[in-house]
C-alpha cells in the first residue's frame, strides 16, 4: 500500500495550506481556500444537511441565499423540487479542487501517486494530518474530504483509501502486533421517538458474525458480546478482564447523534439531561437553561432497557485507562474502536476538534477509530460491518478493510462515504492490526568496491540521462550556460562590420531637415545615406529596417538604387504558422535575391539563443527567401574572398573548412527543441560587437571613410520608441538596460559566420547524444571513485567534514573550469547532468562501503 501524507493548516478563516509528502513521489505544497465558501460566509452546514437528508425538504434550508447558492453550485435542480442528480459529485470536485488545486504541483503529485499505486497494483492510502491546536475558524477535519472526485470519479473508485490523523501534544501509541484480537460487540436496541430514532434490529449484529466467521473457526479472532449494553457492564467488563480477555477491538452497534444535552440542575435536585439533536438550538426545551456546546453521543441502555445519552467525552475518558499507551509493558488494551452509528464521526463548530465520538476516543489515546460520519441506514450498516470483519478476519490493515467495505457499501444506496478512519498509531500506519507474517530474508549479496563502484555509475548515468531526456534540466542547464557565457573573455568588435543607427535625435533630425516620410527611416534620409556609404566601397549594405511599402513618386534614383544596386540587402518577416499571420512584405523594389528575412528563435525563457541560418516558409509567405539577412551579408562577403557555399549530404552547409550544422531535437541541453528551419547556437562574440556611426554623423560627413571601406554595414535602428529588443546570454535580468538591439543581434549573427570561415573562431556545437552519456557517466564513474576516497583516504572516522567540503568543491571548480574552457572552443558539455550524476554516485557508493565488514585505514 502506498502512503502519501497530506498536511493541512490553516492561514485564515478562509484559506488554508496543504502539504504533500509521499516516499516515491516527492513533496509539494500548495495554498488553497476553503470550498463552500461564498460572499465571507462558509456553507458547509448547507453541504452536510444535504448529505444528512434523505430527500430535499425546502423547510430544512431557509436561510437567506442559501437555495439560491445549492443551485449555483449544483446541489439543486433548477426548480428546486429536488437535489441534483450528481450533487455528490458537485460536491466532491469542490473537496477536491480545495485540497489539489488544478494544476498545481500537489495535484501533480496526487495523480503521480494514484498512477504509481495503479501500476503496481495496489492501493493509495491518503493519510490527512491536521493539527489539533491550531484548528482555528476552520476547521479543516469537519469537511466529508473522503468524497473528493476528480476529472475521472470519486478517488475512493480509483483504489484510493483515506485516513485521518490528528496530532497533539501526545505521542502516538506504538502497537504491539498480535496473533490473536478480542472483539467485544455492543449492541444497544434503545430507542427514543421523540429525536426520530427507532428501534433497530438486530440485522448487524448476525451480519458481524458472519463476517468473523471464518476467523472465528481459525482461532485468531475471538468474539464476545456485551449483556447488558449499558454503559456501567461496559466500565466492568473492562475492568474485570485485562489478561489475555481484553478486548482489543469495540464494536458499537446502535444509535448515535451529534447535539446538545442539558446539564442544568433542576429544582428537585437532578441534572435535567435533556437531549437537543443538531446545533441550532441554545435553550432547553425544557428547563430554557443555556445549552452547552454541542458533541457526539451513543446512546446505550440503561439498567431498563431506556435510552442513555453517553457523551463523547465520557466515552473517551472510560477507554483512556484501558487503550495502549508508550509507558505501559502490557500487550492489551482497546486497540480500535468501530462505530456503527449515525454521526458517531461528526463534528461541527464549537473550539474543539474533538467534540465528535471519534474525535474524543483519539484524543483519549484510543490508536484507532472507524466510524460514520454521517446517518447511516440500516442496509448501510450491516453491509459495511459483514465486509469490514471479513476484511479484518483475512488479517487485512485497517485503511484496506474499510476500502472494501465502502465498496461493499455502494450496492445500499449512496451511502459508501459516510465511514471515516481515523488512525494515530505510530510506525503503522495503514493499520495492521495483526502480526504480519513471517518470511525469511535472504542476506543481500555485497558487492566488491572495484565492481560496485562501476554498476553504480552506470545505473545512475542511465537515470540521470533519463531525467535529462524529460527536460526536467534544461531551463536549469540554459542558464548554467547562459552564466559560461558571460565568463568567456570578450573578443571586441568585429573589424569586418560597421552599425549605422538610427536612435531618438537621429529621428528629430530627420523631421528638423525636411526628411519627413513613413517609418523610422525616410525615403530621403535612405537616399542620402546610400548616397555617403557607396562612393567609399562598403562591401555589401543590409537594411534591418522594415520597408514594407515603395519609395515614394518623388525619389526616382533610390527607388532605382534598391532595384539595381547589387551589394544591397533588406528583410522581410516570414509568416507563422501558428497565428495565421503572413509575415511582413519586403521593400517592393528589391528583387527576391537580394532579400533576407529577420526571423529570430527565443527559447521559452525570452533570451536568444539560436540561430535560424535557413527556413522554408510556405507559399502562402510575405517572405519569400529561404535565407536570412545575416547570412545574406556574410556570403556576399565571403564571396568577394574567394569563399562559396557548398552543401553537403546531410544538408549542412560548407564555407571553406567551415560547417554549419543543424542542431537536432535533442542537442546539448536542449530537450524536444522545436528544430523547424535549420539552426545552430548563436556564439556572440562579445557585447560591443562592431563600431557604431549614427546616421546624422553620415550624412552631416562626420565620419572615416575608411570606416565603410571593404566592410560589411548594416543599417538599424536604436531608437527607444521602437521596439526591437532582444534578452541574450549577456542578460541579467529583464531590465531595460540588458537588452540587445536588433540590429547588433544581425552583427553577432554575421559575425560568427565571417569569423568562423576567415579566421577559425568556432562555432557552438553540441556532442552526439552518446557524446554526452559517455561525459556523464565519466563523472558518475569519478564519483565513486570519490566516494571511496572520502571513505578510505579523509578519515571522516574523525569527522574531517571540512576536508570533505573543501575537495567537493575543488572538484566542481575543476568541473566548470572544463566546461567553460570547451565552451570558449566550441563545444558545450552536460555541467550539471555531470554534477548530480556524480555527487549521486559519490554518496551511493560511499553509503554501500560504509556498511560493508571491512578494516579501515
Amino acid at each position: 500500500m502506498e502512503l502519501l501524507k497530506v498536511y493541512l493548516s490553516p492561514i485564515n478563516e478562509a484559506d488554508f495550506k496543504v502539504s504533500v509528502n509521499g516516499l516515491r513521489v516527492g513533496q509539494a505544497e500548495a495554498n488553497s481556500t476553503l470550498p463552500f465558501w461564498q460572499d465571507g460566509i462558509n456553507l458547509l452546514i448547507t453541504v452536510i444537511k444535504s448529505l444528512e437528508a434523505i430527500r430535499f425538504r425546502p423547510e430544512d434550508f431557509q436561510r437567506s441565499g442559501e437555495q439560491d447558492w445549492m443551485v449555483q453550485v449544483g446541489l439543486l435542480v433548477q426548480d428546486r423540487k429536488a437535489f441534483h442528480p450528481y450533487f455528490l459529485t458537485n460536491i466532491g470536485k469542490a473537496l477536491y479542487q480545495s485540497l489539489f488545486p488544478p494544476g498545481s504541483k500537489v495535484e501533480k503529485m496526487l495523480q503521480n501517486a494514484i498512477n504509481l499505486a495503479q501500476n503496481n497494483g495496489t492501493q493509495l492510502h491518503i493519510q490527512l494530518e491536521i493539527a489539533a491546536d491550531i484548528l482555528g475558524s476552520t476547521r479543516l477535519p469537519d469537511y466529508p474530504w473522503e468524497l473528493m472526485h476528480d476529472d475521472r470519479g470519486f478517488l475512493t473508485q480509483h483504489q484510493v483509501t483515506f485516513s485521518r490523523y490528528i496530532t497533539y501534544d501526545a505521542a502516538p501509541p506504538k502497537l504491539p502486533s498480535m496473533e490473536q484480537v478480542n472483539v467485544l460487540l455492543i449492541s444497544s436496541a434503545a430507542s427514543d421517538p421523540e429525536n426520530a430514532l427507532e428501534k433497530l434490529p438486530q440485522q448487524e449484529q448476525l451480519a458481524v458474525r458472519r463476517g468473523l466467521g471464518i476467523a472465528e473457526k481459525e482461532g485468531h479472532i475471538r468474539l464476545v458480546e456485551l449483556k447488558p449494553p449499558t454503559l456501567k457492564a461496559l466500565r466492568d467488563y473492562l475492568t474485570e478482564h485485562r489478561n489475555e480477555t481484553a478486548p482489543h477491538v469495540i464494536h458499537f452497534d446502535g444509535h448515535g447523534l451529534f447535539g446538545k444535552c442539558c446539564n442544568n440542575t433542576l429544582d428537585n435536585g437532578q441534572l435535567c439531561r435533556t437531549i437537543h439533536k443538531g446545533i441550532k438550538i441554545n435553550n432547553c426545551q425544557r428547563c430554557y437553561a443555556l445549552l452547552p456546546e454541542p458533541q457526539g453521543y451513543l446512546v446505550f441502555e440503561d439498567e431498563t432497557g431506556k435510552p442513555n445519552y453517553v457523551s463523547a467525552k465520557e466515552i473517551g475518558i472510560l477507554l483512556q485507562q484501558n487503550s495502549f499507551t508508550d509507558n505501559s509493558k502490557q500487550l492489551r488494551g482497546v486497540a480500535l474502536v468501530v462505530l456503527s452509528a449515525c454521526q458517531s464521526g461528526l463534528a461541527l463548530t464549537g473550539t474543539s476538534v474533538f467534540n465528535g465520538v471519534a474525535q474524543s476516543l483519539i484524543a483519549h489515546r484510543t490508536p484507532a477509530v472507524v466510524a460514520m460520519q454521517y446517518s447511516v441506514s440500516v442496509p448501510g450498516a450491516t453491509a459495511f460491518s459483514e465486509q469490514f470483519y471479513r476484511s479484518l478476519g483475512q488479517k487485512d490493515p485497517l485503511a484496506m478493510a474499510v476500502s472494501q467495505s465502502r465498496e461493499a457499501m455502494g450496492t445500499e444506496g449512496k451511502q459508501w462515504y459516510r465511514p471515516v478512519l481515523y488512525l494515530r498509531w505510530q510506525d503503522n500506519e495503514g493499520g495492521q492490526l495483526f502480526a504480519a507474517p513471517t518470511s525469511v530474508i535472504p542476506t543481500p549479496i555485497k558487492l566488491k568496491p572495484s565492481v560496485f563502484v562501476p554498476s553504480a555509475s552506470l545505473v545512475i548515468t542511465a537515470l540521470v540521462f533519463g531525467v535529462r531526456l524529460l527536460g526536467i534540466l534544461q531551463s536549469s542547464e540554459l542558464k548554467i550556460f547562459d552564466q559560461m557565457m558571460r565568463l568567456r573573455p570578450d573578443e571586441g568588435i568585429d573589424p569586418r562590420i560597421l552599425v549605422v543607427t538610427i536612435d531618438d535625435e537621429d529621428l528629430k533630425y530627420q523631421n528638423s531637415k525636411g526628411m519627413k516620410g513613413r517609418g523610422s527611416l525616410s525615403d530621403i534620409a535612405l537616399h542620402k545615406l546610400l548616397e555617403k556609404l557607396q562612393p567609399n566601397q562598403p562591401r555589401v549594405i543590409g537594411l534591418d529596417i522594415i520597408r514594407d511599402f515603395p519609395v515614394s513618386n518623388d525619389q526616382p534614383e533610390l527607388a532605382n538604387k534598391l532595384q539595381n544596386n547589387d551589394n544591397f540587402i533588406a528583410i522581410c518577416i516570414g509568416n507563422d504558422l501558428t497565428t495565421g499571420d503572413k509575415g511582413i512584405e519586403p521593400p517592393p523594389e528589391v528583387p527576391t535575391e537580394r532579400l533576407g528575412f529577420a526571423d529570430v528563435v527565443i527559447d521559452d525563457d525570452k533570451i536568444l539563443r539560436r540561430y535560424l541560418w535557413n527556413a522554408n516558409f510556405n507559399s502562402k509567405t510575405a517572405c519569400e527567401t529561404e535565407d536570412p539577412l545575416s547570412l545574406k551579408l556574410a556570403l556576399y562577403y565571403l564571396a568577394k574572398k574567394g569563399i562559396k557555399p557548398e552543401t553537403t549530404h546531410s544538408i549542412d552547409l560548407l564555407l571553406g573548412k567551415t560547417r554549419l550544422q543543424r542542431l537536432q531535437a535533442r542537442a546539448g541541453g536542449y530537450q524536444n527543441l522545436d528544430n523547424d528551419g535549420y539552426q545552430m547556437l548563436l556564439n556572440y562574440r562579445s557585447r560591443n560587437i562592431a563600431r557604431q556611426v549614427s546616421l546624422r554623423n553620415i550624412l552631416e560627413n562626420s565620419f572615416d571613410p575608411s570606416w565603410v571601406k571593404d566592410r560589411i554595414v548594416i543599417i538599424g535602428v536604436t531608437a527607444r520608441s521602437v521596439k526591437d529588443n532582444f534578452y541574450t546570454p549577456y542578460s541579467l535580468n529583464e531590465q531595460s538596460d540588458q537588452i540587445m538591439r536588433g540590429v547588433f543581434v544581425q552583427a553577432q549573427m554575421v559575425s560568427q559566420i565571417t569569423s568562423a570561415a576567415l579566421d577559425g573562431r568556432p562555432l557552438l556545437g553540441v556532442l552526439p547524444w552518446w557524446g554526452d552519456v559517455f561525459y556523464i557517466w565519466l563523472w558518475s564513474l569519478a564519483g565513486g571513485v570519490f566516494g571511496t576516497v572520502v571513505l578510505q583516504r579523509l578519515a571522516w572516522r574523525d569527522r574531517k567534514i571540512i576536508l570533505v567540503i573543501t575537495s567537493i568543491g575543488i572538484i566542481f571548480v575543476i568541473s566548470y573550469s572544463i566546461c567553460l574552457f570547451l565552451l570558449i572552443h566550441g563545444h558545450w558539455l552536460p555541467f550539471l547532468p555531470s554534477t548530480i550524476a556524480f555527487l549521486t554516485t559519490g554518496v551511493i557508493t560511499f553509503s554501500y562501503i560504509h556498511q560493508l565488514p571491512y578494516k579501515r585505514c
